[in-house]
C-alpha cells in the first residue's frame, strides 16, 4: 500500500522537512520553460509589511480569466499539514493580502479575493481554489477548463509548475513542464484509495527527461493541460503525489471537470476601460436629459397652470437649469472616464458614433439628449405652445397624468435597457444582443404601468377635450380621433423610440476582458507581442562590479507596455529564518547600464526580497534597454529566468 501527501505550501513542507530528516520538495524530470504564459507561482509575503516586500513561493496555478488564477485549495489554507494528515478537513484561509501571483509575462499582481470550493477534502475531492486579482492582467489570453468530459485513461497531457525537480532538491522557482499519461487511481493501491473521476491519477516511471515528468511540492496548484480537437484546456489541478515524487510512483489532480460549475461561477468579470466609459456616458446623458426635461417640463407646467408666461420662463429659469446641465458635461469631467485613446475603441453609437474626443463627445451627449427632450415634450402635450392657461382641473389632471406618466415610463425604460448593456459589457463571452427576456419583461410591466395611469385620469371625453380646437399631440400621437387608449399606446411608441436612441448612443460590447483575450492590447502570441527569454548563460559580466550580469533589449517602435520579469531559484533558510539567501534584484535603464542603485536617477528597479521581481514601463522609447540582474543575497550564481514582453495596442 501506498500512503500519499499534500504539497502543501512549499513553505510549511520545506521547513517542516528539515526537522523531521527528510526531503525539501518543479516538476520531476521535466524540461525548463518560458513558455506557458497562463502558468504563475504563488507567492505569500513573508514579511507583511515589510519595505521591500519578501516574497517566498508557495505553490503553482494558472490564469482562467483576465483577473482569476486557479490553484490548489490547500495551498491557501494555514492549516495545511493538519489537512494533509486527514486531522482536519476545514480550511483556515489565508489572508488574501498576504497572496501574490507572479507571471512571467505578466508580472507580480495582488490578490484581492480567495474562493475555496465548498466540498473541499484533500486527497477525496475539490482541492480547488480561484483567486481574484486586484485588477485584470492585460495581454495574456486565459486558459479555458475542460467544461466537456473526464479524460479517458490514456490520455496524453503536459503538467507545469514552478515547484523543485526531486525530493531532494532545493530549486523552486524556475518554471518546468513534463509529459504525462492519465492512470487508473486504483492502479495507485493507495489506502485508503484515491477516488475517481473526482482525481485524475498518472503514474511516474522515470523515463527519458521530458517524456515521463511528476509533479512534486511546489507545483500543486498548477495545471494539466490536454488538447481537446484544436484546443488546449486545463484538465487537473495538481493536488498530491506518493512516495516523495520518486519514479514508480502515482500523483493525482483534482479533476477540472468534475469542478466546471465552481471553477466558472468564481471566474471574475472584469470592465474594461471602454466598458466604464460608456457606463459613464449612460449615466451622463440619463442625468442631463431628465434635467432639460424636468426644466423645460416645469415651465410648461407653470405656463399651462397661468402661473407665468411660457416666453418668461423658458428665457430665465428653464435656461439657467439647462445651463447648468450642460456645464456638468465640461469635456475634462469626461475625459476623466473617455480619454481620446478610450473613446476611439468604445464603438459608440447613434449621434455619438462619429466622437473622436471628450469635446466631440460632450456636443454628441448634448445634442441627443436635447432632441431626446424635444420628442418627449412634443408626444407628450396637447399645446407644446402653452400660451394659455388649462382652466378645466379634469383636462389639467389628465394632461399632468399623461406627461408624468410618459416620463417616469421613459426613464424606467431607458434604466432596464442601460442595465442591459452593461451586462454586455462585463460579459466573458458573446451574449444574446439588448434588449434580452428579462428587459422585455421589465418594459411590458412598465408599459402596462404606463397604460393604467392615463386610462385612469383621463376619462372619456378628457383627451377629445385636450385636442379640440385644433390642439394636437405630437409626432405619431397626432391623431384627431385620439382617446386614452391611444394616447397610451402612441405615447409608449414615441418613449419607446426615445429611449432607444439614448441607450444606442452606448450600446454594450463584450469587455475587452474575455474569455478570449485581456485589454485592448496585443496578446501573448499574438505576433505582434514580442518576447525575449533569456537565462544566467545569457548575461554579460560587468566590468569592475560584481555579482552582475548584464543582458541588452532592443525594443521596437509602438510598444505600449514593456515588461521585464525575473524568477530564480529559492534556497531553505528563506523558509526558516525569514531571510533570503539567494535574492534577486532587477534593474532597467534605456540606453546606458544600470547602476546597482535603486535610488539613481533613470534607473528603474524592483528590489524585492527574494527571488522574484518585475518592472513595467508605459509607451517605452524604442532602442536598447539594458536590464542587470544583481546577486542580492548570500548565495551566488543560482538558475533564473529573465523574460521580457513587449506589448503593443490592438490593431482593428
Amino acid at each position: 500500500m501506498h500512503k500519499y501527501l499534500t504539497f502543501c505550501t512549499y513553505l510549511w513542507l520545506v521547513s517542516a522537512s528539515v526537522f523531521a530528516g527528510g526531503p525539501q520538495p518543479a516538476i520531476v524530470n521535466g524540461t525548463t520553460t518560458q513558455d506557458e504564459p497562463t502558468t504563475g507561482a504563488l507567492l505569500l509575503s513573508i514579511r507583511p509589511g515589510a519595505s521591500p516586500p519578501t516574497y517566498a513561493g508557495l505553490c503553482s496555478g494558472t490564469m482562467i480569466g483576465c483577473s482569476s488564477f486557479l490553484t490548489a485549495a490547500h495551498c491557501v489554507c494555514k492549516n495545511s499539514e493538519a489537512l494533509s494528515n486527514n486531522s482536519l478537513q476545514t480550511c483556515d484561509t489565508r489572508s488574501a493580502a498576504d497572496l501574490q501571483v507572479y507571471l512571467q509575462n505578466g508580472g507580480i499582481h495582488q490578490v484581492s479575493a480567495i474562493s475555496v470550493h465548498p466540498s473541499f477534502k484533500f486527497g477525496v475531492a475539490s482541492d480547488v481554489a480561484v483567486l481574484t486579482l486586484a485588477a485584470p492582467v492585460q495581454g495574456i489570453p486565459p486558459m479555458a477548463i475542460n467544461s466537456t468530459v473526464t479524460p479517458p485513461i490514456g490520455t496524453p497531457g503536459i503538467i507545469a509548475g514552478f515547484g523543485v525537480t526531486s525530493a531532494t532538491a532545493e530549486d523552486f522557482g524556475v518554471k518546468r513542464t513534463g509529459n504525462i499519461a492519465t492512470a487508473n487511481c486504483a492502479d495507485a493501491n493507495a489506502e485508503p484509495p484515491i477516488p475517481q473521476p473526482a482525481n485524475i491519477c498518472w503514474q511516474y516511471l522515470g523515463n527519458s527527461e521530458g517524456t515521463d515528468s511528476n509533479i512534486c511540492f511546489g507545483d500543486s496548484g498548477g495545471p494539466l493541460f490536454i488538447d481537446q480537437g484544436f484546443k488546449r484546456v486545463v484538465a487537473g489541478v495538481s493536488s498530491g503525489v506518493f512516495d516523495n515524487c520518486q519514479a514508480n510512483s502515482f500523483s493525482f489532480d483534482t479533476n477540472v471537470y468534475q469542478n466546471r460549475s465552481y471553477i466558472t461561477s468564481n471566474i471574475a468579470r472584469s470592465l474594461d476601460e471602454t466598458g466604464r466609459c460608456r457606463i459613464d456616458i449612460r449615466k451622463r446623458i440619463k442625468t442631463y436629459a431628465n434635467s432639460v426635461y424636468n426644466a423645460k417640463k416645469q415651465c410648461l407646467a407653470a405656463a399651462l397652470a397661468g402661473k407665468t408666461l411660457l416666453g418668461n420662463c423658458l428665457n430665465e429659469k428653464a435656461a439657467k437649469k439647462i445651463d447648468k446641465a450642460v456645464k456638468a458635461l465640461a469635456a475634462e469631467k469626461l475625459a476623466k472616464r473617455c480619454p481620446l485613446e478610450v473613446i476611439e475603441n468604445s464603438a459608440l453609437g447613434g449621434k455619438c458614433a462619429g466622437a473622436a474626443n471628450p469635446d466631440e463627445l460632450r456636443q454628441c451627449i448634448v445634442d441627443a439628449g436635447n432632441e431626446a427632450v424635444s420628442r418627449m415634450l412634443d408626444a407628450q402635450y396637447a399645446d407644446a405652445e402653452a400660451d394659455s392657461p388649462l382652466a378645466d382641473k379634469v383636462l389639467a389632471k389628465c394632461q399632468k397624468t399623461i406627461s408624468s406618466a410618459a416620463k417616469s415610463y421613459l426613464f424606467k425604460s431607458l434604466n432596464a435597457l442601460n442595465q442591459c448593456e452593461a451586462k454586455t459589457d462585463k460579459a466573458l463571452t458573446n451574449v444574446s444582443a439588448c434588449p434580452l427576456p428579462a428587459t422585455l419583461d421589465s418594459l411590458d410591466k412598465y408599459a402596462a404601468s404606463l397604460h393604467k395611469k392615463i386610462l385612469k385620469a383621463c376619462p372619456e371625453g378628457a383627451v377629445e377635450g385636450l385636442i379640440a380646437g385644433g390642439d394636437r399631440f405630437g409626432a405619431s400621437c397626432d391623431d384627431p380621433a385620439l382617446d386614452a387608449a391611444g394616447v397610451a399606446a402612441c405615447e409608449k411608441t414615441e418613449h419607446d423610440q426615445v429611449a432607444k436612441a439614448l441607450a444606442d448612443l452606448a450600446p454594450g460590447r463584450i469587455s475587452a476582458f474575455n474569455a478570449e483575450s485581456c485589454g485592448f492590447v496585443s496578446q501573448v502570441g499574438d505576433a505582434d507581442t514580442a518576447i525575449v527569454q533569456q537565462t544566467r548563460a545569457n548575461g554579460e559580466a560587468v566590468p569592475d562590479v560584481s555579482d552582475v550580469l548584464l543582458h541588452k533589449i532592443d525594443v521596437p517602435e509602438g510598444v505600449r507596455f514593456l515588461r521585464v520579469t525575473l524568477n530564480g531559484q529559492e534556497t531553505l533558510l528563506s523558509r526558516l529564518f525569514g531571510t533570503i539567501d539567494n535574492s534577486l534584484d532587477l534593474y532597467l535603464r534605456y540606453q546606458e547600464t544600470p547602476s546597482v542603485d535603486p535610488t539613481a536617477a533613470n534607473n528603474a528597479a524592483s528590489i524585492n526580497t527574494g527571488a522574484f521581481e518585475a518592472l513595467q514601463v508605459k509607451n517605452p522609447a524604442p532602442g536598447e534597454w539594458r536590464v542587470l540582474v544583481h546577486d542580492a543575497g548570500e548565495e551566488k550564481n543560482k538558475p533564473y529566468q529573465l523574460t521580457v514582453t513587449m506589448i503593443k495596442p490592438k490593431t482593428n
